[in-house]
């Protein structure tokens, strides 16, 4: 009987007072939409500096930049998502719902900008949450965007690009993102 293959691990990372029951329905859904075993990891807290005066935005590259330093050193250590409580913006691109470290293992969603209008709609939170850190673990993981509307590595541009994309990848994306993951963790 050949020994089943191990999971990657998963490290959620809460950033700037994110909501650990939140967090608490947020893992589950990624443990089984990626095969990976979760843990919350040590929060991490927004420097002054990573914050922009003007619209209030916290830098994701900052975060990300933050996340790499907490990994400087371990080699296949687990995939790292931040789950910050801000908007989030990036050079060039202003507002942003999450960044990655493409194939670099680290990733963060900016979960402020992935609230309802209505703030009793939690199952739209929860699953606009989902699809945004599916998609930014993948690209921590090595994938890039992906042409099929449905697909959960479609870029969204707006939260309606986010709310039209479904939770899950596509059929390429599945098996790009199931080597990238499975090679990591037999490592």
């Amino acid at each position: 009987m050949a020994r089943p293959l191990p999971r990657r691990r998963l490290e959620l990372v809460p950033v700037g007072g994110v909501s650990l029951p939140f967090v608490d329905r947020l893992r589950p859904e990624l443990d089984a939409r990626l095969g990976v075993d979760s843990i919350v990891g040590a929060p991490l807290s927004v420097a002054p500096e990573w914050t922009d005066a003007k619209t209030g935005r916290v830098r994701s590259e900052a975060i990300v930049d933050a996340l790499l330093a907490r990994a400087d050193g371990e080699e296949h250590g687990p995939l790292r998502l931040a789950l910050a409580d801000a908007e989030l913006a990036a050079p060039g691109e202003g507002r942003v719902f999450g960044e990655a470290a493409v194939g670099g293992g680290c990733a963060v969603v900016g979960l402020a900008a992935l609230r309802p209008a209505k703030p009793d709609d939690s199952s739209l939170y929860l699953d606009r949450a989902v699809k945004e850190a599916v998609h930014e673990l993948a690209h921590a993981a090595g994938l890039e965007h992906c042409a099929d509307p449905s697909c959960v590595m479609y870029p969204s541009r707006d939260i309606e690009d986010t709310d039209r994309k479904g939770r899950d990848f596509c059929a390429g994306c599945r098996e790009l993102f199931s080597h990238a993951t499975l090679d990591a963790a037999r490592t």
